[in-house]
């Protein structure tokens, strides 16, 4: 039988939380991870190489990346990076300023995915579904890592949830949901280009074919009209472009048109869905797999058919014109939230037990791991573990400080209390899911922090780089085969400025930097070029950076 609400509770945990309760997890899992380390490598430090040439240039619509156009986002997310970069980069680098544009995009999205929650089925037992769809969010393992770095794509899956809310409000009010609609739409072509417009675009014409909630004359006219509001916005952004630098705009443009074109190798991005969804959108997949099967004959009400289509139409983009990245895959996970909460209250005891106990015993375990580590860091035991420890970041000693290990058991205090004293809800297994992530990314951010950005930060390597470059001050830099993160982070930390080489030695520059990818011996660039310095990662055996000084004696291509 479907589990129910008690009539009298031991203490008063509201599952799922609301009010300051829910906004102040919300803020936990937003805030903390998103701030006090360096650029990261990957995506974090090439995002925060565009908004600080954004800030230095003073160009609200090329963002640019050390000199060139950055052709991979347009400029939403650089813009609302910017803007907090300004407002408060006089109390905090500008690294973690700038990655507030995560936060206040990831708070877009919570708040929309709850309002679409609770649009379509409003409140069950005394539970707020909104509520509801907001912990599952929180509680989804792919969200993690994006939420915490610089990640553009991070606006559009905000702009997205508000088309999305759009779209489920239209059946009340069709004009105003028209309009968030559009709006939602316009915004997601000015954080994703064209490309990201295909997630939600079609739903105004497919939900009135599929589902008799959409088919009224006011809503399709409403709807129709939202199209109208993001095509205004996009072919403005467009014109404005080619009117400040038409270059950019050609450069642009060819970038959109090979998103939208269909790629090959579909079954090795079928393979990675295949092998990354299952974890990627745990636990919204499974609990949304069980609300279609108890809503199979229901399938086009309102808050099944919308979460559904949406999911089919990015599950199809990514299919046929989709990267491969888990950054791509994004816009998969909010629709799977938005099913989850259909029935996520109805699974039978048996089976809300089992996945209660999972969600329990699975967090707390990952929770003992953390304060493992942490002691072997702090204390060095046990021996083995801090052995390796070492071995993976070489040079790294942690400094010991009272502050973490104080948050840090407070946070296992709170989970402890919360397992063992909360009372019976049909939504306690998701809650205690998500606020069990909740505290062990906390726990793994608070006392792993200072590990995990000595061995991704590029800071030390760019710092070494710059000494060596002043011992030889020669004008331009060619690079060699070098990374787009590596670039972004020479830029930020250094102000290292290179240019691209794509034929080998024909750049007019007395200096080469290279990247090698690998184990392989050194290939030197030629018999002209003298190597001069060399550094890598501490904890990195597959790459390594050299800088070779032209011979004086050899002349110089113009």
């Amino acid at each position: 039988m479907p589990i129910s609400q008690p009539s009298s509770r031991r203490l008063q945990f509201a599952y799922p939380p609301r009010g300051i309760l829910l906004v102040g997890s919300v803020l936990i899992y937003l805030v903390v991870g998103a701030v006090g380390h360096d650029p990261w490598k990957g995506d974090d430090a090439v995002h925060i190489g565009v908004i600080k040439s954004m800030l230095e240039t003073g160009d609200w619509l090329v963002p640019q990346l050390a000199g060139e156009v950055f052709t991979d986002y347009p400029p939403l997310y650089f813009w609302i990076g910017k803007l907090t970069a300004l407002s408060l980069g006089g109390l905090l680098p500008l690294h973690d300023a700038a990655r507030l544009a995560s936060v206040l995009c990831g708070g877009v999205l919570f708040a929309a995915l709850g309002a679409s929650a609770h649009t379509l089925l409003g409140v069950r037992e005394g539970e707020s579904i909104g509520a509801t769809a907001v912990m599952i969010g929180l509680g989804t393992l792919g969200f993690l890592v994006p939420f915490h770095e610089a990640q553009p794509m991070l606006a559009v899956l905000a702009a997205l949830s508000l088309a999305c809310y759009g779209l489920a409000k239209a059946i009340e009010t069709p004009w105003y949901g028209g309009l968030l609609f559009g709006a939602g739409l316009g915004l997601t072509h000015l954080a994703g280009g064209f490309n990201n417009l295909l997630y939600a675009a079609p739903l105004a014409l497919l939900l009135p074919l599929v589902s008799p909630a959409w088919r009224e004359r006011n809503i399709v006219l409403a709807l129709l009209g939202g199209l109208l509001v993001a095509a205004a916005i996009a072919i403005a952004h467009s014109l404005l472009l080619l009117a400040q630098d038409p270059g950019a705009q050609a450069l642009w443009l060819d970038h959109e048109l090979d998103d939208l074109a269909p790629k090959p190798d579909v079954d090795t991005r079928l393979s990675k869905l295949a092998s990354t969804i299952p974890w990627f959108a745990w636990p919204a997949l499974p609990l949304a797999c069980w609300s279609l099967w108890a809503e199979r004959r229901n399938l086009q009400a309102p808050a099944v058919m919308l979460p559904l289509m949406a999911f089919l139409l990015a599950l199809l983009n990514i299919v046929i014109s989709g990267g491969t990245r888990d950054a791509l895959l994004l816009p998969l996970v909010p629709p799977l939230i938005l099913l989850a909460t259909c029935r996520v209250g109805g699974m039978r005891r048996g089976l809300a037990n089992a996945f209660d106990w999972f969600g329990m015993m699975s967090m707390t375990l990952f929770m003992f791991l953390v304060w493992v580590g942490y002691l072997a860091m702090a204390s060095g035991w046990p021996p083995r573990l801090a052995r390796q420890v070492v071995r993976l970041e070489p040079g790294f000693e942690l400094q010991f400080s009272l502050a973490p290990l104080a948050l840090g058991l407070a946070f296992t205090a709170c989970w402890l209390a919360l397992i063992l004293v909360g009372t019976r809800s049909a939504s306690r297994g998701a809650v205690h899911w998500s606020v069990g992530t909740i505290t062990f990314w906390a726990l793994a951010m608070i006392l792993w922090m200072p590990w995990i950005d000595y061995g991704r930060s590029y800071r030390m390597v760019s710092d070494s780089l710059a000494a060596a470059l002043g011992e030889h001050p020669a004008g331009c830099i060619a690079a060699r085969d070098l990374g787009e993160t590596q670039r972004a982070s020479f830029y930020y930390f250094s102000g290292i400025v290179t240019q691209r080489e794509i034929v080998p030695n024909a750049l007019p520059c007395r200096l080469l930097l290279a990247q090698q990818t690998g184990r392989d011996a050194e290939a030197p660039p030629g018999d002209t070029w003298r190597k001069v310095w060399e550094d890598r990662r501490r904890g990195d055996r597959n790459e390594m950076y050299r800088l070779y000084v032209r011979d004086q004696h050899t002349p110089i291509r113009n």
